[in-house]
């Protein structure tokens, strides 16, 4: 990214945002040991996104919105609860076998940190059950870096959405860098991200209602110039530690 100043710095957590900022998250597992092991722990994690982006809690949630037709990406809201109060704006997820990004938008005061410790609390419980464990899921609080410039909010889409999902490609991130147009539609049917639809009326679903990303990038091939740089910067660096200036 040679148009693009680049300054290395540790990302901090913060608790709380101003309104209308935008926040890269990233939530690593202990001692980097799995926080999914099966397809149905991926898919509780894509309706703790869903169902737990409100203000309100429910009681027994997973049982009523599988009883209200959820399946797959298709997550009805219940009619018996009440409206859905956002904590925040979600533009950008992926998830992955030992951590998860987030591209979040801070909607109301303490939104985002609110959104964050339902989503922890709620995995480490049912990991702990499930897997017989003990013990934080999660290693230390969350990472999170204020999104300062659009120019690293772009690059954020690229990196979260594809350079992610590249390191899972079956002959490895390093074929997936040198093949990009097939790994790239290999990546599209990942479907523990928002990559999936990314930039069509598709990319409005219920778990990101809108997206910053539609701002930026006019069609697919300008999103992947984007996601190209994405992946040949993280060949060399960890996003989790820089910023762009």
């Amino acid at each position: 990214m040679s148009d693009i100043n680049i300054y290395v710095i540790m990302a901090i957590m913060k608790r709380s945002f101003s309104k209308g900022s935008y926040v890269h998250v990233i939530k690593r597992g202990v001692r980097g040991l799995p926080i999914v092991k099966d397809t149905h722990d991926k898919w509780r994690f894509m309706r703790l996104l869903r169902y737990f982006n409100d203000e309100n809690s429910h009681t027994n949630w997973h049982r009523q919105v599988v009883a209200a037709g959820a399946e797959g990406r298709y997550m009805p809201w219940p009619k018996r609860w009440q409206e859905r109060s956002a904590l925040v704006h979600i533009h950008a997820f992926v998830l992955m076998p030992n951590h998860f990004h987030l591209l979040l938008e801070e909607i109301d005061d303490g939104g985002i940190a609110k959104f964050m410790k339902k989503i922890s609390e709620s995995m480490t419980k049912y990991y702990n059950k499930k897997y017989d464990q003990k013990g934080s899921l999660f290693q230390g609080p969350y990472k999170a870096s204020e999104v300062t410039t659009d120019e690293y909010l772009k690059f954020l889409f690229g990196y979260i959405l594809v350079k992610n999902p590249f390191e899972l490609y079956p002959d490895g991130f390093k074929a997936a860098a040198n093949n990009f147009e097939s790994a790239f539609l290999w990546a599209k049917n990942y479907p523990f991200s928002n990559l999936p639809g990314f930039l069509t009326k598709k990319n409005r679903t219920e778990i990101t209602e809108k997206s910053a990303g539609e701002e930026f990038f006019s069609d697919l091939s300008d999103f992947k110039v984007v996601a190209k740089e994405a992946v040949r910067y993280s060949q060399a660096k960890k996003l989790e530690n820089i910023i762009l200036e």
